[in-house]
């Protein structure tokens, strides 16, 4: 306690901290992991936070399978990629995209091909991403905290 305040450990409650609630009774969505079985609580993932794990987060299906972004509970997936939690990838697997000429970089992009031979990957334009420069990254960025999918979009001319 300092200056007349207790700031009591988890599991520990009351003016004076004497008041003790065994962890496994109360911890709700976790486990315990402290010595003998004891506090901290520890969520069983990102659905869970608080003292005893009781309390909902918003969070996303496997945090997007590190192939997208979160918003509000809802994965906004890389190109390439699809699905809930965006571990889906699209055919061919973006890991064996590849160019051998400019044109398969569309026209916001060229092909850097190895001195070696063989194929390359696309170097795109300022403002252009993707593996064949075909996103506008200011557009990506503007839909992103919407639950719009760029799958769904389509593009009169």
């Amino acid at each position: 306690c300092l200056n007349a305040t207790c700031h009591c450990l988890p599991g520990h409650f009351g003016e004076d901290c004497s008041v003790v609630e065994i962890c496994v009774d109360k911890c709700q969505n976790g486990q315990c992991t402290g010595a003998g079985n004891n506090w901290p609580c520890t969520c069983e993932s990102a659905a869970w936070a608080g003292t005893y794990c009781s309390e909902r987060t918003i969070y996303c299906p496997r945090e997007c399978s590190h192939h997208g972004s979160c918003n509000q509970g809802t994965c906004v997936c890389d190109p390439g990629f699809g699905g809930d939690d965006c571990s889906n990838e699209s055919f061919p697997p973006v890991s064996q995209r590849s160019c051998t000429g400019d044109a398969d970089c569309g026209s916001h992009g060229v092909c850097d091909l190895p001195v070696s031979g063989g194929s390359g990957m696309c170097a795109c334009a300022t403002g252009w991403t993707g593996v064949d420069c075909d996103i506008d990254e200011a557009f990506r960025d503007a839909i992103a905290p919407s639950k719009i999918s760029t799958g769904m979009l389509v593009v009169i001319a």
